[in-house]
């Protein structure tokens, strides 16, 4: 299964406002608005961090890259990219005359972690520091145009996303849901959804409304399954 990382920057809108202290900017106060500026991606089989921006490869080529790297991927991992990088980098494919990419499965961290665990604040650079994660050191500098110092802090910043929500990825693992593609990959074999081992335990049982099913702990990532198909399941249910 191909897992890629994203991450996008953008340039900010530009509007005209009659006051500082305004509270609402209607879109007719729109001179120009937001566009992709970067992105940044890895594949988690690589090494290697792939980078666009609009200074050094155009605003074409940046799109074109980064529709063949989703086109490419079965699960795309971000941070807040299910309300914002996605449909970020669809907007713009769309208004540019790009075709889009086929689709993909998505893991938004930002969903993951607000699931499962109650922190002061969401933002992925408090998270990691919460986790003990590294973040980017960069800065994330949104003003056009830039310079070349500026535009070399960007990347820095860009990257430096991508790698900590890939960290954050694994470490959210057993949270996250089951992918087909892993469970797929030895088909003889019982094989976790999650991160493909098939180093599983048997832990115990889970009990659902009707069946109960055998259940499993993964010894690589900890991920808790259960089989499909129930060792006991009841034939009659109770009406009011």
């Amino acid at each position: 299964m191909k897992t890629l990382t994203v991450d996008v920057e953008t340039s900010p809108m530009l509007v005209k406002a009659h006051q500082l202290r305004t509270n609402y900017i209607n879109h007719k106060q729109i001179v120009k608005d937001k566009a992709l500026m970067s992105f940044a991606a890895k594949w988690q089989d690589k090494k290697s961090f792939i980078y666009r921006d609009v200074d050094h490869h155009g605003l074409v080529e940046m799109c074109e890259h980064v529709a063949c790297l989703l086109d490419e991927a079965d699960l795309v991992v971000h941070y807040y990219g299910d309300n914002f990088d996605v449909p970020m980098i669809r907007s713009q494919l769309q208004v540019m005359g790009i075709d889009q990419p086929s689709s993909f499965r998505t893991v938004d961290l930002y969903k993951v972690v607000k699931k499962n665990f109650h922190l002061a604040s969401y933002s992925l650079a408090y998270v990691c520091k919460y986790f003990g994660l590294k973040h980017q050191k960069g800065e994330r500098l949104t003003d056009l145009p830039m310079t070349d110092k500026e535009w070399a802090s960007n990347r820095k910043y860009n990257i430096g996303d991508v790698k900590a929500t890939e960290e954050l990825f694994a470490l959210m693992l057993p949270f996250t849901p089951p992918q087909p593609q892993n469970a797929l990959r030895n088909k003889d074999v019982m094989t976790c959804g999650r991160c493909g081992s098939i180093d599983l335990e048997r832990r115990g049982y889970k009990v659902l409304n009707q069946s109960i099913y055998q259940q499993y702990q993964c010894r690589a990532c900890k991920g808790w399954l259960r089989d499909t198909k129930a060792t006991e399941r009841i034939h009659t249910v109770g009406v009011t």
